[in-house]
């Protein structure tokens, strides 16, 4: 297993059920494939830098998870096919 961080944006609108709602769907993908929840935070609200769709801002979480390489694009693919998230970014750490 290796360490990751992730950096998840979703839709400012949603309300907070939903980003639970997404959040919860994140790590229960995660220790199904295995893996270890290190750290899940809310960094809340903020501007992004340029427009994703017809969104400024976006509601960012930032985790760090343990995980093998080949879980991982599970885990890309799992959030791309959801509609309310904006970006995911996932990196490898040292």
């Amino acid at each position: 297993m290796h360490r990751y961080e992730g950096m998840l944006i979703l839709k400012p609108h949603l309300g907070k059920e939903r980003e639970e709602e997404i959040s919860r769907k994140i790590e229960k993908l995660i220790t199904q494939e295995g893996g270890k929840i290190k750290n899940f935070q809310p960094w809340g609200e903020r501007k992004l830098a340029y427009r994703i769709g017809k969104e400024n801002r976006g509601v960012y979480f930032l985790f760090h998870f343990l995980l093998s390489p080949q879980s991982v694009e599970k885990i890309k693919r799992a959030c791309q096919l959801e509609e309310d998230i904006l970006r995911i970014l996932i990196v490898r750490m040292k």
